[in-house]
């Protein structure tokens, strides 16, 4: 198994985690719904990664 920053996983939490941040210092104007739905696309990839990869594990 990878450590954390070699996965896609790391990066695009990240990356999503310096958007919502930037959204709040810059006010870029994203609606709440917006960060909402890119939070939420995030969260079903890094956890439907983690299941296929416990799975290929086994």
């Amino acid at each position: 198994m990878k450590h954390g920053p070699r996965t896609t996983e790391f990066w695009a939490t990240i990356a999503t985690a310096a958007v919502i941040v930037a959204n709040d210092i810059f006010a870029m104007g994203l609606s709440q719904e917006a960060v909402m739905s890119v939070v939420a696309a995030v969260a079903g990839y890094a956890l439907s990664r983690g299941v296929a990869k416990r799975g290929a594990d086994q």
